[in-house]
């Protein structure tokens, strides 16, 4: 659970670096929730009214993360992988990361707990035998392993000590081979985020879900330097990402002339003390278990993919 203070520190450090965030919106620390943004009062915003505005500075994107690993300019198909790289390094590496202290009050309020099933222990993973989250979780992690090599050896950055073994499982194993689940439950759970290097497979793991749980397309930021056909790069959008996903929230982001992302509430009025609500997508139960570690069993939107 974040604490209090450190909710108060990164609202304080957003505003004193140009974030607008409007008088009318609170965050507080709910039981159910964690960090949530509330309305103080009735009102009804115009629709191209901007409730919360974060300067392009207090992102975190491909940019920053190039520029801790230069060498990574070259290899275009792993820009979000390194931007996820460049977070584990913020969040667990040495203070001479770039910018770390910078970003410190925003990677305080990150939570090192995450609730997502990749973090379950080893037994209530087994109780996922049969279903399609488990064959998910799986090849998601495999997956997930092959880019961490990958990005690794294209960077020349050593894995940690504590990876060794771990490594040893893809040793001669051919590109079709899967390791089991369970073989990497045992792992993560043997090794959690907390008291990992940064360049460990369980810091990157939990980079991994931080973005899956909180990132945003690139694409929005309207860069002429942006590929629009890789949907998948993307980047950290603070205080914006403190709220919550709702399916059907009528929400827009858009980028104004002043380099500041701006977001926008579409739905007509609010009532003193609803919930300010954003909207990633409408999302199946898998996706919402998967990627935020919780199950809504009223989501009209739990369908297969």
């Amino acid at each position: 659970m974040v604490a209090q203070i450190d909710l108060q520190n990164c609202l304080e450090w957003a505003q004193n670096n140009g974030a607008f965030i409007d008088p009318k919106i609170s965050f507080k620390i709910t039981q159910e929730a964690g960090v949530s943004a509330f309305v103080n009062e009735n009102f009804s915003p115009r629709p191209d009214q901007a409730l919360i505005r974060v300067p392009e500075v207090l992102l975190i994107t491909s940019q920053q993360a190039l520029s801790e690993f230069p060498q990574a300019v070259s290899e275009k198909n792993l820009l979000s992988s390194v931007t996820q790289l460049y977070l584990s390094k913020l969040k667990f590496g040495p203070d001479a990361v770039h910018l770390k202290s910078f970003y410190k009050p925003y990677l305080d309020v990150l939570p090192l707990n995450l609730p997502q099933p990749y973090f379950w222990c080893t037994d209530e993973v087994v109780n996922l035998h049969g279903t399609d989250v488990y064959l998910t979780m799986r090849d998601t992690l495999n997956k997930l392993a092959e880019e961490w090599r990958q990005l690794f050896q294209a960077l020349s950055i050593e894995h940690a000590a504590q990876d060794k073994q771990f490594l040893s499982l893809f040793q001669g194993s051919g590109k079709s081979a899967v390791v089991p689940l369970e073989q990497f439950c045992a792992h993560i759970n043997l090794h959690k985020p907390e008291a990992s290097e940064w360049n460990s497979f369980a810091a990157y793991l939990w980079s991994h879900c931080i973005f899956n749980s909180r990132a945003f397309p690139r694409i929005i930021l309207n860069r002429a330097d942006t590929d629009s056909t890789n949907l998948n790069e993307g980047f950290l959008y603070p205080i914006v990402d403190f709220l919550n996903h709702k399916n059907d929230v009528p929400v827009k982001w858009v980028m104004n002339e002043d380099n500041e992302l701006c977001f926008m509430s579409q739905s007509a009025t609010f009532s003193a003390q609803g919930e300010l609500f954003n909207n990633y997508g409408n999302i199946s139960n898998e996706k919402c278990l998967l990627n935020y570690g919780f199950w809504d069993s009223s989501n009209k939107y739990d369908f297969p993919d």
